[in-house]
């Protein structure tokens, strides 16, 4: 039975809510983790909060004193939490799209649980993605904490910035899945969000002081550029650990984004739960529109109301908030918090690859960063591998207006394309056979990309 035959009334009246229980213990602990840490965070630099009178600054980034995020959380987990080699983390900015990576994932590794007869009973239309898959933050919180288990593997989602993660994560190389959002559309998120939370007698927060504050960076786990750049220069040293993430580009492709997701969490979908259109499925059961629906009702914890998580989940929104002033300032920021990497301006390339002896059915599509010191190097995209340095390769090909295949050629004066001395010229013929086969997928910044052009080749 599909999912979206099925009631949403019914589904969202079934929504449970965590356990009184659970709830009691978490504050009690809650408290406990407080008095233990407050000495050590009274001390810190403080601002203006958000949804609580103050955000204290740690480590380089700014934390609340209250809610999963709270600096007294983040000092704990970093003392207590322990890692295993096997675990996940889904790491997020809050308002960059949590919820969803969360619910993304949640399905793919549990979809031998949840077959398409069985589709209407999933935890994830009666339960809160974030019931469902808990943050570092709040494992620290619980009776029995889930990192005490030994299921693997194990997944967490988090908001704590790449630099502050508990070190045993590093040290054991965890997988981790980054996923990042346009700056406009997290402040305007972020803004609805907080006026949804916010303690009352702080009163409502104006949306001219919160543009303020957050291109000060002022801003909680923020700022939000250095929460981004962190995990993208951890990415491009550890391309085979850490899957980077854009929430346009999930929205823009949601199928294959889930194809390749699934293949990074190591739970890739067979060619027969493809044909069966299980992605497909997957995608709907996920989709903002059903999630907002589902929890219409019920409440998280400490007392956030499920539907706070869900209000457009639009690309682009920012558009009917923000001044063109308030726009081109948070441009210029992430431009130059960007530039550095080569966010702004990545380059594309399809390189043909040959299938059982038959010449160009295959696309694999390859990116070019630039390090902190110079050097550029190109990534498979599918498989996170970064290309020999002897590979001389020229990346020639982008995607901008026009989308071309390529085809081998013995043309000395084109650029060499791998390190086989392999030859590559355009070759119009076969863009649409290859481009129907290529994963497309683009870097940051995310104003400088036109929808149109990529619906016009898919």
């Amino acid at each position: 039975m599909s999912i979206l035959n099925t009631s949403h009334h019914s589904l969202s009246s079934n929504v449970t809510e965590p356990c009184q229980e659970d709830i009691e213990i978490e504050k009690g602990n809650l408290t406990l983790i407080f008095d233990r840490y407050k000495d050590r965070y009274a001390i810190l630099p403080k601002e203006k909060g958000w949804q609580t009178e103050n955000l204290y600054l740690y480590q380089g980034y700014w934390y609340p004193s209250k809610y999963i995020i709270s600096i007294a959380n983040v000092m704990a987990s970093q003392d207590t939490f322990q890692a295993n080699p096997n675990d996940i983390y889904l790491a997020t900015s809050p308002k960059s799209g949590t919820t969803w990576i969360k619910a993304l994932t949640f399905a793919i590794v549990n979809r031998t649980k949840y077959k398409k007869n069985s589709l209407s009973t999933h935890l994830l239309l009666v339960s809160n993605p974030h019931d469902c898959l808990p943050y570092i933050e709040s494992e620290i919180l619980r009776n029995k904490p889930t990192y005490m288990t030994e299921n693997s593997p194990r997944i967490f989602a988090t908001h704590i910035p790449y630099s502050s993660l508990p070190q045993s994560i590093i040290d054991y190389g965890c997988r981790i899945v980054y996923m990042c959002r346009n700056p406009k559309d997290v402040f305007v998120s972020l803004f609805h969000f907080t006026n949804k939370l916010r303690e009352e007698y702080l009163g409502f927060l104006k949306f001219e002081e919160a543009f303020k504050m957050f291109c000060e960076g002022v801003t909680p786990c923020g700022p939000n550029w250095d929460h981004v750049t962190g995990y993208y220069e951890a990415g491009l040293k550890h391309p085979t650990r850490i899957l980077f993430l854009t929430y346009e580009n999930m929205s823009m492709d949601t199928t294959n984004n889930v194809i390749h997701l699934a293949e990074f969490l190591g739970y890739p979908f067979t060619k027969e739960e493809e044909a069966a259109g299980e992605v497909e499925e997957i995608v709907r059961m996920c989709s903002f529109e059903n999630l907002k629906e589902v929890n219409k009702h019920g409440n998280f914890r400490e007392g956030v109301p499920n539907h706070a998580f869900f209000r457009e989940g639009k690309v682009g929104d920012w558009n009917n908030h923000l001044t063109d002033e308030m726009s081109q300032i948070l441009d210029q920021i992430t431009k130059e918090k960007f530039d550095v990497y080569e966010m702004a301006e990545p380059n594309y390339t399809i390189i043909p690859e040959s299938d059982h002896g038959r010449k160009s059915t295959i696309c694999k599509r390859y990116e070019l960063y630039r390090f902190p010191d110079g050097t550029k190097k190109a990534r498979c995209y599918r498989y996170g591998e970064f290309l020999k340095p002897d590979s001389n390769l020229t990346l020639k090909y982008h995607y901008k207006h026009n989308c071309k295949a390529l085809k081998a050629a013995n043309d000395p004066n084109q650029p060499i394309l791998d390190n086989s001395g392999q030859v590559w010229t355009y070759d119009n013929d076969l863009a649409r056979e290859m481009t129907m086969k290529c994963v497309i997928q683009m870097a940051l910044p995310f104003g400088h990309f036109d929808n149109t052009h990529i619906t016009n080749i898919i």
